[in-house]
């Protein structure tokens, strides 16, 4: 399955390693593909 996930949560989870969004991320990111999104990309992240 793919997520997306929104600049904003990225953020977060970068600046706060402890924060819902963080461990939202993390979970999200080992057991599915992360899409990352941004106004003018997309990266997508497989693991």
């Amino acid at each position: 399955m793919r997520v997306m996930i929104d600049t904003n949560i990225l953020i977060s989870a970068i600046l706060f390693p402890n924060s819902l969004p963080a461990k939202s991320l993390e979970k999200a990111s080992l057991s599915h593909t992360v899409i990352l999104s941004s106004y003018s990309n997309i990266v997508i992240i497989r693991y």
